[in-house]
């Protein structure tokens, strides 16, 4: 699992937890050149879903998602599976 963001860049999403239903409930997004990644957790919504850690969170719904890192930067991105 991937986010294919339209900056050019991919970020790896490793999960560690996945629910019965078969959706991420934790993991960690690997943001820097470094290979060491940021852990995410699943925050509940009203709608759609918030992956969030230090510094870093995406929003989304089904495979739309927005990449932030705290700035007022967003990056759109898209949500890939194999």
């Amino acid at each position: 699992m991937w986010l294919s963001c339209e900056n050019g860049r991919e970020y790896p999403l490793h999960p560690l937890a996945v629910s019965r239903e078969g959706d991420l409930v934790t993991g960690y997004l690997l943001v820097t050149g470094r290979g060491r990644g940021v852990h995410v957790r699943l925050i509940p919504m009203g709608s759609g879903y918030r992956y969030a850690g230090p510094g870093v969170w995406f929003d989304g719904m089904r495979q739309q998602a927005v990449l932030n890192w705290g700035r007022p930067d967003e990056v759109p991105c898209r949500v890939m599976q194999e």
